[in-house]
Order: structure tokens, then C-alpha cells, then sequence
């Protein structure tokens, strides 16, 4: 400080770091639903919330984000357009200011089916070696259109994931199934095989011909022994 008699010692000293803004996340993809989109990113150091900024173009994100104040690494989008293809960037936010915008990933929401198993009933539990047994199955529609599941196979014995066409023990037709509709299937005479542990597989097989949400979850597998 400084008055006519002179200049003041000198203050204590306090230091202060600059706040930087962060650095963009990563997206990791988009998935799209019904009149929906659901996006997932990377964790940005540092970061107190995340933007969402959406176009309909490539590069065309609007400057002005669709959604604020994420906290969370993933975000649905609702009330878009279905057969509308959507472009997505996102941006990480601190005290220190707004990062630049990511990556861009792109999703296209629609109406689909999508069949999933709810339920195994093996009949009975524990056959006995080189016997028959039942297998009864519930399948669901949980998707947003209704269609065809096409057939639902059986293996007594398959560890390993199947593909579209692949051949079963047993097998039975599933038909058209509405939105939120299931439906249980019974297969009788599956060969139970020599006595051990084995892994049942079952599968909403369409053929490749039927545009589900979700192929992975077609599948379903439970263990049991055949004494």
C-alpha cells in the first residue's frame, strides 16, 4: 500500500493455478431404440457435467447442446424421429469452462422386434443317462414392433455360441409374436446323451431374416446333470 508517508511492507503471499477447461471425452458408440438413443463415453478427468449436441447431418451438431448437466457416462435421448438418422457429439464440463466437442457417432432410432428367453424348464430337472427329457421355453417380444422369431432350437448339450441356420437337436416354430406378447414352447424327446454336467442351449433362431434391436440376447444357455 502506498499513502504520503510511504510504501507499505510487502503482503503475505497467496498463489492461485489457472482453471483450465477439460479435455473431450471419447464417445464409445450410440444405440438406437424406438423413437430413442442411448450414448456411452469415456470418463473425462476433472469434469463436474457433460453436454450432449445433436444434428442431423454430418459435422452439423447444433451449437447449443440438446441436453445439460450429465452426470453420468451414458444418456438416452427421447423423442426423436424414427428412420431419421441422428449425428451426436458431447462435451465435458468444469469450473474452468466447456472442452472441445468429441468424436461423432451416429444411430438411426426405428421400430424393431427384439426375442429374448424369460424362462427354461428342464422336465425332469436331472435325467438319467441315455434317456429323453423336455425342455419348456418362454420367449418375449420386448422390442417395438411385432414379428416372426422364426424357430426355437434346442441343443442338450452346446457350450458354444450359434449362428443363424445352425442345426439342433430338436427344434419348434415360433411364429409371430406381438410387442410385449410371449410365448412358451415345449420340445419333448431331447436326447439326454451319456451321464455328466452339461450346458443346454436354446435359440430364437430367425434365419438371419428378422431386424432385431439385439442379436446377442437371442441366446440362452443352463446348466444341469444327466446321472
Amino acid at each position: 500500500a502506498v499513502n504520503a508517508g510511504g510504501v507499505s511492507p510487502l503482503s503475505n503471499e497467496v498463489s492461485a493455478t489457472p482453471l483450465n477447461s477439460p479435455v473431450a471425452p471419447l464417445l464409445l458408440g450410440a444405440v438406437a431404440r424406438d423413437a430413442q438413443v442411448t450414448l456411452n463415453w469415456t470418463t473425462a478427468t476433472g469434469v463436474v457435467s457433460y453436454n450432449v449436441y445433436q444434428g442431423t447431418s454430418a459435422n452439423g451438431e447444433s451449437t447449443t447442446p440438446v441436453k445439460t448437466g450429465i452426470t453420468e457416462t451414458s444418456t438416452t435421448l427421447t423423442g426423436l424421429s424414427n428412420d431419421t438418422q441422428y449425428f451426436f457429439k458431447i462435451a465435458a464440463v468444469n469450473v474452468g469452462g466447456t472442452s472441445q466437442l468429441s468424436n461423432e457417432v451416429s444411430a438411426t432410432p426405428t421400430k424393431k422386434s427384439d426375442f429374448v428367453i424369460t424362462e427354461i424348464l428342464l422336465s425332469p430337472t436331472s435325467p438319467t443317462a441315455n434317456s429323453t427329457f423336455s425342455v419348456t421355453v418362454t420367449i418375449k417380444n420386448q422390442g417395438a414392433q411385432a414379428g416372426t422369431g422364426g424357430f426355437l432350437d434346442v441343443w442338450s448339450n452346446q457350450s458354444a455360441t450359434q449362428a443363424c441356420g445352425a442345426q439342433s437337436d430338436q427344434w419348434a416354430e415360433i411364429s409371430v409374436l406381438d410387442v410385449n406378447a410371449s410365448r412358451t414352447v415345449t420340445l419333448t424327446s431331447i436326447p439326454a446323451g451319456s451321464a455328466g454336467a452339461k450346458t443346454l442351449r436354446v435359440f430364437i433362431d430367425s434365419g438371419c431374416e428378422t431386424n432385431e434391436y439385439d442379436e446377442v440376447n437371442n441366446q440362452l444357455t443352463q446348466d444341469y446333470t444327466v446321472q
